[in-house]
């Protein structure tokens, strides 16, 4: 039991971090743009992540399926990771602004979960007779389906970064989620020991202008943010529930400080 548990866990872990290794290699490869301020320990924590998830999913097919073989059990695992990624990537990418249960986006889904499970039977029956050509054919498995669905969702806007141009101010816009301007002390808020709460934010406050009153385009995040980033209403982006995204037709801030030579990032 101890022994299957092991190979379930290391198992699913080692090629988690193929995966994550590979979506890495892609968009790096994919959109020079990226600059990693630590790239081993940023790589190192995509690696673990992937890696982690893909055990915990493998030790969660152990469990439903307990006379599953390890390998099994793992590439089980393995498999339901590279679907969730794929998942991911297929509504934040190609299916940008389509509702979750639309026609479109539900046979994408189930595109996704057909073609997995197929690759998924075919690798449990190669590796019921050939455990190693099992490992390698999954192996195979995740580097053409990964470089495919990444590649595939990575635009030419993402690769084609026009040259900076010198003399331009820096910009740095600070986006931060549910802050309340009466407790910052720029806005008059201290502790009850009389400190300061935001004394960089007082700081920066203080050499700039500050706004008295400022109202946001809806009551929640994601329309708000859209707004934000497009300069359109809510009614005219149509960003109004949890599964859209900004049309390709919007033109977003990033977009346009890059058009006039800046060369831009998050």
């Amino acid at each position: 039991m101890a022994r299957g548990l092991r190979i379930v866990i290391f198992g699913a872990f080692g090629f988690g971090c193929l995966v994550g290794a590979l979506e890495s290699a892609v968009l790096l490869t994919r959109s020079p743009d990226i600059r990693l301020v630590d790239p081993a320990a940023e790589l190192l924590a995509v690696l673990g992540r992937y890696g982690v998830v893909a055990a915990i999913l493998a030790c969660g097919a152990r469990l439903l399926r307990p006379r599953w073989t390890p390998s099994k059990q793992t590439f089980t695992g393995v498999f339901l990771l590279l679907f969730g990624a794929s998942f991911i990537w297929l509504h934040s990418r190609i299916l940008q602004g389509v509702g979750m249960f639309a026609f479109s986006s539900m046979v994408g889904t189930g595109a996704l979960a057909l073609g997995y499970g197929c690759a998924a039977w075919l690798t449990f029956k190669i590796s019921v007779t050939k455990p190693r050509g099992g490992i390698i054919f999954c192996a195979l498995l995740l580097t053409a389906s990964s470089g495919k669905v990444l590649s595939s969702g990575v635009g030419a806007s993402d690769m084609a970064a026009p040259a900076p141009e010198a003399g331009l101010p820096d910009v740095t816009l600070v986006l931060i989620d549910t802050l309340r301007a009466d407790r910052l002390s720029c806005y008059g808020h201290t502790t009850s020991a009389g400190q300061q709460t935001s004394p960089v934010m007082d700081a920066l406050a203080g050499k700039g202008v500050r706004f008295d009153a400022a109202y946001a385009a809806a009551p929640w995040t994601r329309p708000s943010v859209a707004s934000l980033f497009s300069g359109l209403h809510c009614s005219s982006h149509g960003v109004n529930t949890i599964y859209r995204a900004l049309p390709e037709e919007a033109v977003t801030l990033a977009e346009l400080f890059r058009s006039r030579g800046y060369r831009t990032g998050g």
